[in-house]
């Protein structure tokens, strides 16, 4: 599929760049769910910044850096060493021990310095709640020293590195959720993607399956295209039979649902089955500690309807992954279980 353009977050990068701007934050710090739009955020604001005349980076931590002391900024910055930095200990290759946090500062501070060439340097952390511990301190010292102005993402949920919550706890960074992107800009989406009209059942199925989720979307659209099951028809784009996820989301899924405990995995599954739920009903079938765990892992939510308060998932796709993850036994069972609870 073709590169989708930069739509429904003007406000977003309007905001950022008053910020930045005005030195009312010196960084940014950009949370949402997996797939929003954090990190194409953060980089429309990197490339701002570039053409205005500051030295940029970046850099995206992973689970599987996440291990290794000092690992995302040893990758960073093991470029070779600058001129004036000749005193300094080389960067070690290779997993980094914790006892080299104080030299590694001042080759932080060193090779920042030099790099940036009395420019703004702005760099980019993306998925910082996975930084270690040791790469979290050298962003947070770059900071603190003026150094570096931070564009951080995380994801929104997850716990985050105590350096980096200092960075928007104590005022110099913005904190900005990124919420889902609004109904028309995933219709311009839709509509650069496929030329001609669309159904509109179509549309809005595309709209309720995806949820402003822009991967989520990319995703359906190029699973459905690639299986047939959105065809032009005189012009008109239909999609028929069940939605199939990419593979993209569905591992983003997958590594959400993975780790739950059994309570907490039933309490979903029975929402994917019949949702939305009352808790009342969740925590009789599940338990209390069950239902607070899928609100606390930010994979069911409630919502107000009038006087009452009900449970769903957080996102339509987890519904999707999981229904098609039951044996028809289990998902008999789960239906059963529902409407008796719903008769008592």
């Amino acid at each position: 599929m073709r590169g989708w353009p930069f739509v429904g977050r003007e406000a977003e990068l309007d905001r950022v760049r008053a910020c930045l701007s005005t030195g009312e934050a010196i960084g940014v710090v950009v949370s949402g769910e997996a797939g929003v739009g954090k990190t194409r955020l953060a980089r429309e604001i990197l490339a701002e910044q570039a053409a205005g005349g500051a030295t940029t980076g970046w850099v995206a931590a992973t689970r599987a850096l996440t291990g290794i002391p000092f690992g995302v900024v040893a990758a960073l910055l093991s470029a070779g060493p600058p001129p004036h930095e000749a005193d300094l200990p080389p960067l070690p290759s290779g997993p980094l021990p914790h006892e080299a946090g104080l030299p590694l500062l001042a080759l932080a501070e060193a090779r920042v310095r030099d790099w940036g060439g009395g420019r703004r340097v702005v760099l980019g952390f993306d998925d910082a709640h996975l930084l270690d511990e040791g790469s979290a301190a050298v962003l947070g010292h770059l900071v603190a020293q003026g150094l570096v102005v931070p564009v951080i993402t995380v994801r929104g949920g997850e716990p985050v590195p105590d350096a980096v919550v200092t960075l928007w706890k104590d005022g110099p960074a913005a904190w900005l959720d990124l919420d889902p992107l609004p109904p028309a800009a995933v219709d311009r989406l839709i509509e650069h993607e496929l030329h001609g009209g669309v159904e509109g059942a179509t549309r809005a199925r595309l709209h309720g399956l995806a949820a402003g989720n822009p991967l989520a979307l990319r995703e359906l659209l190029s699973a459905a295209l690639a299986d047939g099951t959105l065809r032009q028809a005189y012009g008109v784009w239909h999609l028929s039979g069940e939605a199939r996820l990419g593979g993209g989301v569905r591992q983003l899924l997958l590594n959400r649902l993975r780790p739950l405990d059994r309570p907490t995995r039933l309490v979903l599954e029975l929402l994917a089955c019949g949702e939305p739920l009352q808790p009342a009903l969740l925590e009789a079938l599940a338990g209390p500690v069950a239902v607070e765990g899928a609100e606390a892992c930010g994979l069911a939510v409630s919502e107000r309807s009038g006087a009452r308060v009900q449970l769903r998932l957080a996102h339509p796709l987890y519904g999707e992954l999981l229904r098609a993850g039951l044996p028809a036994a289990r998902a008999r069972l789960l239906a059963g279980r529902l409407a008796r609870a719903a008769l008592a």
